[in-house]
């Protein structure tokens, strides 16, 4: 795993996550999506897409079983205290430690609101696609800043082709002592992982440009594709 600190509230881990734990990382959401995807009109110019998540599969099975419409939402919640075990929590935590740890190697203060044990998990999903592969599903993120002041934090997990992303934030330039805005743009790959304050304060700018079909993606996304039947393209 190699960390890029581009500031001190947005890090890039690199290769975080092992094939194993991408599609395990899959499986979850696979199992949770309650998307109504054959009825996406076709446009002219396609977003990503959230998936609409179902937090009871037992029950999203008996209703797909009885021809009902379960209960979904964009985001399930996750109560360490009562799912220990998550595999979400548990990429989650490893994540926040291993800037904790590359902190401390370089002599830098970690962020305070990663030294704190976790309360809780607002999970959701965007599935993008290589453009011109889908009428329905997009590939660009217009640029935007989420504005999430509950002192939470992002942790941004790519699963199969690879994006291309950047980000922005402000930061100050010493030698002439004014504000500017610095960019970053990187091919962000499956199993890697970009984390960063939400809040207006930090005022991180960050999206999607476009998503590719790299040979780098490696295994995981093969198998990913065999095992639950979803196409490599997004």
């Amino acid at each position: 795993m190699a960390r890029k600190a581009f500031c001190q509230s947005c890090f890039l881990l690199e290769n975080a996550l092992t094939p194993q734990e991408q599609i395990e990382l899959f499986q979850f959401v696979h199992g949770r999506d309650a998307t109504d995807w054959d009825n996406f009109l076709p446009c002219m110019n396609p977003t990503p897409k959230t998936l609409q998540l179902s937090a009871n599969i037992s029950e999203m099975n008996q209703h797909a079983i009885e021809g009902k419409v379960a209960a979904t939402a964009p985001t399930i919640s996750i109560d360490p205290n009562s799912q220990p075990n998550n595999v979400v929590l548990e990429l989650v935590e490893r994540a926040g430690d291993s800037i904790i740890a590359s902190s401390n190697d370089t002599n830098d203060t970690p962020p305070p609101p990663l030294l704190h044990p976790i309360k809780s998990i607002s999970l959701a999903v965007i599935r993008y696609c290589i453009q011109g592969t889908s009428s329905t599903v997009g590939c660009i993120l217009p640029p935007h800043v989420d504005h999430c002041n509950d002192g939470s934090w992002v942790f941004l997990f790519s699963l199969g082709c690879t994006a291309s992303f950047f980000v922005q934030f402000p930061t100050t330039d010493r030698d002439v002592d004014m504000d500017r805005e610095r960019r970053h743009a990187f091919q962000m790959k499956s199993g890697d992982v970009l984390v960063f304050d939400p809040s207006s304060d930090a005022r991180i700018l960050h999206g999607v440009t476009s998503v590719v079909n790299s040979a780098s993606d490696g295994v995981a996304w093969e198998e990913m594709g065999e095992t639950f039947g979803v196409g490599g393209n997004g």
